[in-house]
């Protein structure tokens, strides 16, 4: 009987270990799947900024691109004005100079002391 109570004992460590093991690998594998979670977390994270940096970079640079733009564009308004400036006095001058010719032309027709 003894023999049996110290078999029975032994069997109840035995599970009692067991058990003890099973939990122990229970909580390594929820600390290890917190842990690959976690990872996954910060990945997401990173991809995240990268993507919002590079879509501010891309901003950015359309915004430089269309500034540019502007700017020519400008430049190239403010070149033609000069240029319709200066053809329109230049045509004036012309003008002008005809009429002048013309009056002299008139004036030399009908002078009579010539």
């Amino acid at each position: 009987e003894e023999e049996d109570e110290e078999e029975e004992e032994e069997e109840e460590e035995e599970e009692e270990e067991e058990e003890e093991e099973e939990e122990e690998e229970e909580e390594e594998d929820e600390e290890e799947e917190e842990e690959e979670e976690e990872e996954e977390e910060e990945e997401e994270e990173e991809e995240e900024e990268e993507e919002q940096q590079q879509q501010q970079q891309q901003q950015q640079q359309q915004q430089e691109k269309n500034k540019n733009k502007n700017k020519n564009k400008n430049k190239k308004r403010k070149k033609n004005k000069n240029k319709n400036k200066k053809n329109t006095k230049n045509k004036n001058k012309k003008r002008k100079k005809k009429k002048k010719k013309k009056k002299k032309k008139k004036k030399k027709k009908y002078d009579p002391h010539t």
